[in-house]
């Protein structure tokens, strides 16, 4: 059942005529839905009139001492000090709790209450005025003793099963997990009018819980997995170096050429000067490659292998590059 702002109103309205006094916020629950309709627990309290004050009377001592054996005798043990309230006027004439209690001659009741929790009869009466009382069943935190519930019960929705009684839902139900999935899918599926992918969809924890993987979720509800495009593969040296070898016009025109680079130290492209034996080196990179082509003592002589060798490797590979240009013209 939706806990509506009527229903705050007369749960107030009950505890103050049945207590004398206003409840304190962890006493009367519900903080939440109070501040989604009031904006705050005293401004709750404000709207019926009670103003900031918790204490609507202050009774006597003699009043204190009635409402405490008025207590015992319909529920054969004592209060909590929270359960009995007016905690301010107890301190204010007895000094403590403990104190009151025993000038009213319940002391080793009040030990025999602590030691020995409420019985399973206890609870069931306890449940059953409530439900009679306000129409529903309460809330765990409404109905307190938690662990003497949970020790007797095994939990508060046990508890509420062995009388009869549906599972503790307060407020809105709870969509299921699968069904709020499903409701997404088909929302995604009316406007794209597509299968989502997975990226799209997201929600890969929710699913991984419910399903296992993405594919069992969509067939599930009667869809098959979309074929993914195929992302483009991200090309390597290895995949660059043997395009080359297999296909010379892919080559790259800028390294098919004799013009020396900034870093030289001969001004001839491909030969370097060793300068430990003071002599020249020469070589050619053709297509992945490569070629040594000797040491020589002097520039001239690796400059001439250097040029031989740029004949021999380069000038098929420019004349192969220069038709296939022509033929794209023609084309």
């Amino acid at each position: 059942m939706a806990i509506t702002r009527e229903y705050l109103i007369q749960k107030l309205a009950s505890f103050v005529t049945e207590n004398g006094r206003v409840p304190k916020v962890k006493e009367f629950g519900h903080y939440g839905i109070i501040h989604k309709f009031f904006g705050s627990y005293t401004a709750f309290l404000e709207s019926q009139g009670f103003g900031k004050t918790r204490i609507i009377a202050h009774p006597t001592k003699s009043e204190l001492e009635k409402r405490l054996h008025e207590f015992v005798n319909k529920n054969k043990r004592t209060p909590k000090s929270v359960e009995f309230g007016f905690a301010s006027h107890v301190y204010k004439y007895y000094g403590s709790y403990i104190n009151f209690i025993k000038v009213c001659g319940y002391a080793s009741l009040y030990l025999d209450s602590r030691n020995h929790p409420a019985s399973k009869e206890a609870l069931i009466d306890k449940l059953n005025v409530f439900v009679t009382r306000h129409g529903r069943t309460p809330t765990s935190t409404e109905f307190g003793q938690n662990t003497t519930i949970v020790r007797k019960f095994g939990s508060y929705n046990a508890f509420l099963h062995s009388q009869g009684f549906p599972p503790n839902t307060p407020g809105r139900k709870t969509q299921p997990l699968e069904e709020k999935l499903a409701k997404r899918l088909d929302a995604f599926i009316a406007e794209h009018k597509r299968i989502p992918q997975p990226n799209e969809f997201k929600h890969y924890k929710a699913i991984r819980t419910t399903y296992d993987t993405y594919g069992a979720f969509l067939r599930a509800h009667g869809h098959t997995l979309p074929p993914s495009e195929a992302a483009p593969k991200k090309k390597t040296k290895k995949d660059t170096s043997k395009a080359k070898k297999n296909n010379p016009q892919r080559d790259n025109r800028s390294r098919l050429t004799n013009k020396p680079s900034r870093s030289s130290k001969t001004g001839v492209r491909g030969v370097t000067i060793n300068k430990k034996s003071n002599h020249y080196e020469a070589r050619i990179d053709c297509q992945g490659k490569r070629y040594y082509l000797g040491t020589f003592k002097t520039l001239e002589k690796a400059a001439e292998a250097r040029k031989a060798a740029e004949e021999k490797y380069f000038a098929p590979l420019l004349k192969e590059y220069t038709e296939s240009l022509q033929q794209d013209e023609t084309c």
